[in-house]
């Protein structure tokens, strides 16, 4: 089946000018890298603050919301346990002024005190919406995918 172009992955959403689009694209890849970094890096407050005050990530079905749940999914990680995610340039397809969607492809690396890692892929989906503190991601969805 063939798609329309409204259909497809980072089509513009109709009546936004292209000034706005790229705005908020830029932002919003921002935010999204950020929530990575942080992550990463166990800057568990940054990370949570990534999220609306109710967001949730969803990894492959377990469900963590709300900041203080998120701050505390960083923090238990344990001190030996490095986490490192190399992401592609993820592709936003805006739905209107407020929401749009981050879709990233994403190898994560986990090194569990020993010198091989495990390897994962990923397919991540961010939904992003514009409150007054700014973009924030409403859910994180993280699925392994194939390759």
């Amino acid at each position: 089946m063939t798609r329309t172009r409204s259909e497809v992955a980072g089509t513009p959403a109709p009546r936004l000018s292209p000034g706005l689009l790229c705005r908020m694209r830029s932002e919003c890849q921002q935010l999204v890298a950020a929530a990575f970094w942080f992550g990463d890096s166990r800057a568990e407050e940054a990370f949570a603050q990534c999220f609306t005050p109710d967001g949730a990530l969803d990894r492959a079905g377990d469900l963590i919301s709300g900041r203080e749940a998120l701050a505390q999914y960083v923090r238990q990680r344990l001190p030996t346990v490095i986490v490192r995610h190399f992401n592609s340039m993820p592709i936003i397809t805006v739905y209107d002024q407020r929401h749009l969607l981050s879709t990233t492809l994403s190898t994560v690396c986990r090194w569990d005190g020993d010198g091989t890692p495990t390897i994962v892929r990923a397919e991540v989906f961010d939904q992003c919406v514009l409150t007054e503190e700014g973009w924030r991601i409403v859910l994180r969805k993280a699925q392994p995918c194939g390759g």
